[in-house]
């Protein structure tokens, strides 16, 4: 079978014949012409291939009967990509009014049983040059030749992903990467924009739309695009969904949009609805499934090859879908008819041993999606407070108080005489008491005792006495008790001390963190203090200085600043606010006056002139500023998803353009910018603009409305040969140079790598993001891959 099809025979050129009328047709996939000719009966066929291996997987094809598109999907190229294979396996029973629909669901047998995203031969979706040679191993060959068999007009792969396109963490998910053949990014677009209304997705959660598939990567959708120049589609969810079932809709919605826009509208009605179209006269078997419950809820889900109905059983907690149910049982049974293979049983929630399955009269045996386990709490009486993190999640088991908060994964609690139990998923990875005695509590992970930690040890404080009387002051953030020197002049409180030393020394255990110490009277030279055996340094109590601000007449506003505490003396007026060391406020014709301890940082006209004010501190007159007049930095974004940072040496506002996307610090600020622009006010000067992910020409700055230039980072990869000849590929975000290292076996795309070391080293310059490394021959332990200097870990 040749690589490249030929697009000259019969059955071909109808199709692109129909696909130039359906370009006619409004982006809503209006119904095609009436004047389509229907040339024979619709027919269902379902066929294997890699029969007798561990690959042996099924093709599903719908052939309408009328002229039309062929749309090819795939599935589970990455085995634990599960909204992928599900999405693709309800695709598999549509029916479509023209032209013929192939799916393979899961396209990656062995890996899909693991959930693993690799099968025994690796990443498959590394496997498929994207413009020349044979693709890697069987399994690839095998997909690339019923590609070629049905010579698809369109295509789509489904994936999901752990994070989300552009938001930094690296990950690919909530985006559709189209082919380079129009009009798929169009078609892309209006999906998408639908899909986010539709359901509500915005911020990082909404779809976008990924770079262009180039045939520059060894994906099965990058050769599609180089050997047929057909649209496809890269759909990737993220598995930050809300839940499984979520993704699955989002693929569903998307590929129904966009076959809709292309003239081939989809049913999704499955294999029941065609039956009496079918090629073959001969109705499919149906096999029973009953699931007995036995007491305990249990909650299920299951999937089969064809179609399945609920055999009168059908409750609320159960949804039937095309060929996919999710359901609940306890004391009473449900029972379904479907027709091909059970694919898999999962109990989801609960415990498999607490329900019997039946296929067909016979007992078989289901998965448990996670086993729950159980954390015990046991109260002895004395009042001990707890906290414990897990790595899953964590739910209370019906023992909940007033003074228990359960999160995602962590909870606080607290037990006396009573006990906790909490079920979690995961591992615990710890659990620390935090008030109390760990002796006073009990904890069984899945009824066996554990050791526990306690939060904090005792500290000790020692203060050491010279000769001359130093009366202090300390506080501590836990609790404190004399260790044996408690005289009359010292006096301990809950978690505070006032004391004296002269040529005696005092003592004091402690939890938590020493607070202060200050010495209140006496010199602070006098007297020595060690923290758990290490000096530490002490400070003196300062006396109140009086900050006197006197009006002229004008409004003028004003900020100040000290280095310790504040208070008004009597003066403060609604135009007046104080914080803890420092203070907004006002004044015009009458005065402000305030107490602080400490030096006065800064005294700053925010408003009005300073020569209208009088400022003097302990009687003396002293010099004030008048603020900065602000500049306006503006970032204007033309389309593509531009992240950036940049600095200023004064203060910095959002000018009521901040997103959830940005973070704004003291002086710097993280932000990003797509279509629409951000705006910051600033003092001082901007002492850097950097795009962080992206181009920089995909951006534009201004100051005050001039157009400055700005930096984009650039960052380093080695690859540094061992001896043996390793190949590897890799991927950026952004653009893409050969550090002076190119060699006749190294091919530069640009944004790709597929390079070969052995005793030389490679190296290239990148902006944006490290999207992946792969090693495709020879062993990752015979490189070492650097990063700016720090080494990675390759797979």
């Amino acid at each position: 079978m040749p690589e490249n099809p030929s697009t000259d025979d019969p059955a071909t050129t109808s199709r692109r014949g129909f696909l130039k009328a359906a370009a006619t047709l409004s982006l809503a996939g209006s119904a095609v012409s009436a004047t389509s000719q229907q040339v024979a009966a619709a027919s269902r066929d379902s066929y294997t291939i890699l029969d007798g291996t561990i690959y042996e997987t099924s093709v599903h094809v719908y052939d309408s009967g009328n002229d039309g598109p062929t749309t090819f999907i795939t599935g589970g190229i990455h085995g634990d990509e599960r909204s992928g294979f599900m999405a693709a396996e309800e695709i598999a029973t549509w029916t479509v009014d023209h032209g013929k629909l192939v799916v393979i669901p899961r396209a990656n047998v062995p890996a899909i049983d693991a959930l693993d995203r690799h099968g025994p031969e690796g990443d498959l979706n590394r496997q498929f040059p994207p413009r020349s040679g044979e693709c890697y191993t069987d399994i690839a060959r095998a997909i690339w030749e019923e590609v070629v068999r049905h010579d698809p007009d369109f295509a789509f792969d489904l994936h999901s992903a752990r994070g989300i396109w552009r938001s930094g963490d690296g990950s690919v998910g909530q985006a559709v990467f189209p082919t380079w053949t129009s009009p798929a990014r169009d078609y892309g677009e209006n999906a998408i924009a639908d899909l986010n209304d539709e359901f509500g997705l915005t911020g990082d959660m909404a779809y976008l739309m990924g770079n262009t598939l180039d045939a520059d990567r060894k994906m099965l959708m990058h050769r599609i695009a180089g050997y047929l120049d057909v649209p496809g589609f890269l759909c990737e969810t993220t598995e930050k969904a809300d839940s499984l079932e979520e993704q699955i809709q989002w693929h569903l919605f998307t590929v129904d949009h966009i076959m809709n826009q292309y003239g081939q509208s989809p049913n999704a009605d499955g294999s029941k609805s065609d039956s009496s179209n079918s090629s073959s006269s001969d109705e499919p078997s149906e096999s029973e499934l009953h699931i007995e419950g036995t007491g305990p809820v249990v909650r299920f889900e299951f999937s089969v090859s064809g179609g399945v109905e609920n055999a009168g059983t059908l409750e609320d907690s159960d949804t039937v879908y095309d060929s996919r149910v999710t359901g609940q049982v306890s004391s009473q049974d449900d029972r379904y008819a479907f027709t091909g293979d059970l694919e898999h049983f999962t109990v989801t929630e609960g415990d498999k041993e607490d329900v019997n399955v039946y296929l067909d009269g016979e007992q078989i045996s289901v998965d448990q999606e996670t086993d729950e386990r159980e954390v015990h709490i046991e109260g002895t009486g004395p009042v001990v407070r707890f906290e414990f993190a897990v790595s899953g999640d964590v739910e209370n088991a019906g023992t909940l108080e007033d003074s228990d908060t359960v999160y995602d994964s962590r909870v606080t609690g607290q037990v006396s005489s009573q006990d906790d139990r909490y079920a979690f998923t995961g591992e615990l990875e710890h659990f620390t008491v935090t008030e109390g005695d760990k002796e006073d509590v009990n904890v069984y992970l899945d009824g066996e005792q554990i050791s526990v930690d306690q939060e904090t040890d005792e500290r000790e404080i020692h203060i050491e006495g010279t000769g001359p009387v130093v009366r202090f002051e300390f506080s501590v953030s836990g609790g404190v008790e004399n260790a044996g020197t408690l005289e009359d002049s010292d006096t301990v409180y809950d978690s505070r001390v006032e004391g004296q030393v002269s040529s005696q020394d005092d003592r004091y255990a402690f939890t938590g963190d020493l607070e202060h110490f200050t010495v209140t009277e006496g010199d602070k030279e006098d007297v020595n203090v060690y923290l758990d055996g290490e000096q530490i340094s002490v400070r003196e109590e300062n006396p109140e200085k009086i900050l006197h601000i006197g009006g002229t007449g004008p409004v003028t506003r004003f900020e100040f600043s000290v280095s310790g505490d504040l208070r008004n003396t009597g003066t403060l007026e609604d135009s007046d606010t104080v914080y803890d060391s420092r203070v907004e406020g006002q004044v015009s014709s009458q005065d402000d006056e305030f107490a602080y301890t400490g030096e006065l940082e800064h005294f700053t006209v925010t408003y009005g002139n300073k020569e209208d004010v009088v400022v003097t501190v302990d009687g003396d007159r002293i010099s004030v500023q008048e603020e900065t007049p602000e500049k306006i930095l503006h970032i204007g974004g033309t389309g593509p998803v531009t992240r950036f940072e940049f600095s200023v040496s004064g203060d910095l506002r959002n000018t009521g353009t901040l997103e959830d996307s940005d973070t704004v610090y003291d002086s710097r600020v993280e932000g990003q910018v797509s279509s629409q622009d951000d705006e910051f006010a600033y003092t001082g000067e901007l002492e850097h603009f950097t795009v962080t992910h992206g181009r920089a020409s995909d951006v534009d700055v201004t100051v005050d409305g001039e157009q400055i230039s700005v930096e984009e980072e650039t960052h380093l990869i080695e690859i540094r040969g061992t001896g043996p000849v390793v190949r590897f590929e890799f991927a950026v975000s952004g653009d893409l140079r050969n550090a002076g290292t190119l060699e006749d076996s190294d091919t530069l795309y640009d944004h790709s790598v597929d390079g070969q070391v052995s005793s030389q080293d490679d190296a290239f310059e990148y902006t944006g993001e490290l999207e992946h490394f792969d090693v495709t021959y020879g062993s990752a332990d015979d490189i070492v891959v650097v990063v700016d200097g720090s080494e990675m870990n390759v797979a």
